[in-house]
């Protein structure tokens, strides 16, 4: 389980939180980078923690952020929240599977 942990913090903070804050191209990027780690298998990353973690340290970054980086972000966490909806409303259970 902490193998699971540090490498979503890794993932967070080196690749996303960094990067999301740059453009909107960036902050889409960053969003939908998550989907693809997920979709790869990719080998200690767990989507539940990964969203447990992006929606704790977001009140953290808008603080440090400038009016333009905070309008990125929210459009970082729009896109987060849209692919949480997306699985929510999965009538299957096929999408909320892959969460763990």
């Amino acid at each position: 389980m902490t193998d699971v942990k540090v490498t979503v913090d890794v993932i967070l903070q080196e690749c996303v939180f960094p990067r999301c804050v740059f453009s909107p191209a960036d902050a889409m990027y960053c969003a939908r980078f998550s989907e693809r780690l997920q979709s790869m298998d990719t080998p200690f990353f767990r989507s539940i923690f990964y969203y447990d973690r992006v929606l704790k340290d977001i009140t953290q970054l808008v603080v440090c952020c400038t009016e333009y980086e905070a309008g990125r972000l929210g459009k970082f966490l729009n896109e987060t929240l849209e692919q949480l909806l997306k699985w929510k409303s999965d009538k299957a259970g096929g999408s909320l599977r892959t969460l763990s």
